[in-house]
C-alpha cells in the first residue's frame, strides 16, 4: 500500500502519522502525474484511494480512533466525505467534507506546477430553475446534523515555503466552508472558479492532519 511507504514504523502507525502519509503520497501523486506526458489524476481517485487505503490499516490497527466514509449522497448532501474523530474529552466531531483537487495551466503541453487554481470550487447542483450551489447544500446538511462544513483541497505547487515547513504535508489541506463563502464568492454568489494555491496557503488553510493530531486538545471554542 502507498500510504504505508509514507509511515515510519508500518507495523505500529499512530492516526496522526497516518493522517501526514495521506496527504504525503497525495502530492506525490498530483506531482508525478502533472508532469508525466499522457497521465491524468482525478479527485474521485483520491477521495476513494484514502479512504480505501485508511481504512485498510485502520482494520488491522482497530486502536486507531477515526472514522472516514464516502458520502451516501453527494448531490443532495453536498459532501463526498464523512470524517469522525474521537477527542480527548470523549466527544465525537464529525465533519462533512467536498474535496477538490488543484488544477494547473498548461503552455505548449507543459503543465506551470508553481501555483494552481480550483475550477471546481464553483459546482452547480441539478439544473435550470432548480439547481442549488453545492457549497449551500454542504453547509446545510453539516447544519442539520451538527457536523463541521469543510472543504478538502488535494494539492501540489512547486512555490517556495518556510525552511520549517514539509511542503507535501500540504498535500492534503482543510478550509472553513464558511471562510470560502465569505471570502472566496463570485457575482452568482457561488464559489469563485478562481481561487489559487497562494490564495490560501499557507495563510488560512491547514494540513488535514491538523484534525487528528491538534484538534482533539482544544475546546470546542478553540476549534
Amino acid at each position: 500500500m502507498s500510504l504505508e511507504h509514507y509511515i515510519a514504523d508500518p507495523k505500529n502507525p499512530t492516526i496522526c502519522e497516518l493522517f501526514k502519509a495521506g496527504a504525503k503520497d497525495t502530492w506525490a501523486r498530483i506531482y508525478f502525474s502533472r508532469k508525466t506526458p499522457r497521465l491524468k489524476i482525478h479527485e474521485t481517485f483520491i477521495s476513494q484511494n484514502l479512504v480505501y487505503e485508511m481504512n485498510l490499516i485502520k482494520a488491522k490497527h482497530p486502536e486507531l480512533d477515526f472514522e472516514l466514509f464516502e458520502s451516501t449522497d453527494e448531490k443532495a448532501h453536498g459532501d463526498d466525505l464523512l470524517l469522525s474523530v474521537v477527542h480527548d474529552d470523549g466527544n465525537v466531531y464529525t465533519y462533512a467534507i467536498q474535496s477538490k483537487i488543484i488544477y494547473h495551466r498548461r503552455n505548449k503541453g507543459v503543465a506551470d506546477l508553481q501555483d494552481g487554481h480550483y475550477q471546481k470550487l464553483k459546482h452547480w447542483v441539478g439544473k435550470g430553475k432548480t439547481r442549488k450551489k453545492q457549497i449551500d447544500l454542504l453547509m446545510k446538511y453539516a447544519g442539520d446534523n451538527g457536523y463541521t462544513p469543510l472543504y478538502l483541497l488535494y494539492n501540489y505547487a512547486g512555490r517556495k515555503f518556510e525552511p520549517h515547513i514539509d511542503p507535501s504535508l500540504y498535500g492534503c489541506t482543510i478550509i472553513s466552508a464558511q471562510y470560502l463563502k465569505a471570502n472566496h464568492t463570485s457575482s452568482d454568489g457561488n464559489l469563485s472558479d478562481k481561487v489559487k494555491f497562494t490564495d490560501l496557503h499557507a495563510k488560512t488553510a491547514l494540513p488535514w492532519h491538523e484534525l487528528i493530531c491538534t484538534f482533539p486538545k482544544l475546546t470546542e471554542n478553540d476549534i
